[in-house]
């Protein structure tokens, strides 16, 4: 029997009591080579258009966005760049089309960053958008709380929240 942990390399010191009392074995998935970004891209003509272009060269090593990519947008061309990329992604994929689950997201986002919390109270929010933030894998629930399934998101909410406050300078 096997457990299958996941983290950011950064973070590997949080398991090291597991590793002292178990055998762990440790596998790290590294950034895409240009090998296989063109395997993927053959198989994907949204990769294949990406690669063309240089402004998404760092962003098409991380298996993460070549997922995201693949799965959640149907057409590249109307997103010049890897921050349109990221605005695309937290408008449609994030807060899915909605303003009311955009405030939801910023909120449970910058809440926990305030905090320094595992999670917010999911009761403090619309049990529906709540649901269906779950059921979109955009949130996780650990018994009464939730947080953004992946720090990328959380990084892109940031990002949002930023240049938008910038924008009214």
């Amino acid at each position: 029997v096997r457990i299958i942990t996941s983290c950011r390399t950064s973070e590997k010191n949080a398991f090291m009591k597991i590793e002292r009392n178990y055998q762990i074995h440790t596998y790290e998935i590294s950034e895409l080579t240009r090998a296989e970004q063109l395997a993927i891209a053959n198989k994907y003509s949204i990769i294949k258009k990406m690669l063309g272009f240089n402004s998404y060269s760092e962003l098409l090593k991380s298996p993460f966005y070549v997922n995201l990519i693949v799965t959640k947008v149907s057409n590249i061309d109307d997103i010049s760049d890897e921050n349109e990329l990221r605005e695309y992604i937290w408008q449609h994929v994030i807060c899915l089309n909605d303003n009311e689950i955009m405030k939801v997201v910023e909120s449970i986002v910058f809440t926990r960053a305030r905090d320094f919390s595992l999670g917010v109270n999911c009761r403090e929010y619309d049990t529906k958008i709540i649901e269906e933030l779950i059921s979109e894998d955009i949130l996780v629930r650990n018994g009464a709380t939730v947080r953004l399934k992946y720090d990328i998101f959380e990084d892109i909410c940031f990002e949002q929240y930023l240049d938008t406050e910038f924008s009214k300078c």
